[in-house]
């Protein structure tokens, strides 16, 4: 059995994701492809998709940040990556409104994101898990969502004070978008279960992978 843990490294993530992103991207053959990631702040503090394209051309970031000085920073930071695709909006959890990310990732029109939509980072510590929830027509392999770490595992609560949803609600909402726990970071980072089996996790209880020292 692999323990994504021992994999843990930062470069520019905040709790080890950059580590565990690249091992699971090594054991999914994953190697190219579209990573879309958002608030994206200037695009590398505390970046968890920063450290797969800034070396690397086969993957085509897609940077969505609401706050326009930050957005500003963003254009500046990132003025040497030339694949890029940086927006200046709010995604909205209303699936009606024309910034559900459902619309905001079919207005850029690309062709092949469906088939290699390979990873989203949701944190925008507010409503991530609707977000989440309203992506219908996307299915990105790895998904990284910010949870409120400070509530035990076992109650599924929703919207969680301060700020987040709670990571046991959250991983019922995996379960339902047919997506499997790989580990907690204080976000909780998910795979399709169709591909779930490659990463050689034998148990992969919440209750099990959850850090209890967010608590």
């Amino acid at each position: 059995m692999i323990n994504y843990y021992k994999y843990a490294r930062n470069v520019y993530s905040q709790n080890g994701e950059d580590g565990i992103i690249e091992k699971i991207f090594e054991k999914l053959n994953i190697n190219d492809g579209y990573i879309c990631e958002f608030g994206a702040w200037d695009g590398i503090h505390l970046s968890n998709t920063y450290n797969i394209y800034k070396n690397n051309s086969n993957f085509v970031p897609i940077l969505i940040e609401s706050e326009s000085e930050f957005f500003k920073k963003m254009e500046k930071t990132l003025s040497g990556i030339e694949q890029k695709i940086t927006l200046n909006k709010f995604v909205s959890p209303d699936i009606d409104s024309e910034n559900c990310l459902d619309k905001i990732l079919e207005s850029l029109d690309i062709k092949d994101l469906k088939n290699k939509f390979r990873l989203l980072s949701i944190d925008i510590d507010s409503c991530d898990y609707e977000v989440w929830d309203s992506l219908k027509e996307y299915r990105p392999t790895v998904v990284v969502i910010e949870v409120n770490s400070s509530y035990p595992p076992s109650q599924e609560v929703y919207p969680c004070t301060p700020s987040g949803a709670s990571a046991g609600i959250v991983n019922k909402l995996a379960k339902r978008k047919e997506y499997e726990l790989v580990c907690h970071t204080g976000n909780l980072i998910f795979v399709v279960k169709e591909e779930f089996e490659k990463l050689g996790i034998e148990d992969n209880n919440l209750e099990k992978l959850f850090l209890w020292n967010w608590c």
